[in-house]
């Protein structure tokens, strides 16, 4: 090998090397949750730069996440509505109407105000069903990110975000709603990506409502009653 040749490759390792300081901050960690563990209590224990990686199995429990920068991977993951709903920080919870996942700032709903954002979470590859509320939901969200999960028989939106900005909703599968699979809400400066999407059999496939500025592209909205609807709220 030449001595250019040489330079060059040095180059790029040292470029390579850099970038993998940027990617994985110092002190990031896996935790890794099995089945009969919990995911809130993993994601109570991480910290930013971190990824929970939840392995295969049925979790029933709702899980609340406020925590800016981390990553819940599930493999062959399934969260599954618990028979006691655990009281959250999630601004719609109630009894009857608990939501699987939920990423929330601090948030007013009566205004549509956000005091403060999460940023940077993201949820990826889990199927959560037949939750009374959402399947996956943020409130006051920021580059949120909610990739290759499956959302089947939720009560009410599949996959939502309201009052959020940069969310992406990448390769999901949304299912059998009562609502819309996928839901962009309440959001002025939304920004969102809705990208490479199947929703099917739902009331509304996807659903943008009172959100401004974003891309819906490589979409699939089969069977449901509406495939897709936007919607200006007064005074528009």
């Amino acid at each position: 090998m030449n001595m250019r040749r040489l330079r060059s490759v040095c180059v790029a390792a040292l470029v390579g090397a850099c970038a993998l300081l940027v990617v994985a901050p110092a002190g990031a960690k896996t935790i890794g949750v099995s089945a009969g563990q919990s995911i809130q209590a993993a994601v109570n224990a991480a910290v930013a730069g971190d990824t929970v990686m939840v392995q295969a199995g049925v979790y029933r429990e709702n899980v609340v996440v406020t925590k800016s920068n981390i990553t819940i991977q599930g493999v062959n993951a399934v969260l599954a509505v618990p028979e006691t709903p655990t009281t959250t920080q999630c601004p719609d919870d109630s009894p009857t109407g608990v939501n699987g996942f939920c990423v929330t700032g601090v948030v007013d709903l009566a205004t549509a105000t956000v005091s403060s954002y999460v940023e940077g979470v993201t949820i990826r590859g889990f199927q959560v069903s037949d939750f009374p509320a959402s399947g996956i939901v943020a409130f006051g969200a920021k580059n949120a990110v909610f990739e290759e999960n499956r959302t089947i028989d939720n009560g009410e939106y599949g996959i939502a975000a309201f009052i959020s900005t940069g969310t992406q909703i990448l390769g999901n599968s949304t299912e059998r709603s009562d609502e819309a699979g996928i839901y962009v809400g309440d959001s002025p400066e939304a920004r969102a990506l809705i990208d490479g999407n199947l929703a099917r059999d739902n009331l509304i496939g996807i659903f943008v409502r009172d959100a401004m500025f974003g891309t819906i592209r490589n979409n699939r909205s089969t069977e449901n009653c509406v495939g897709l609807l936007f919607l200006a709220d007064s005074p528009g």
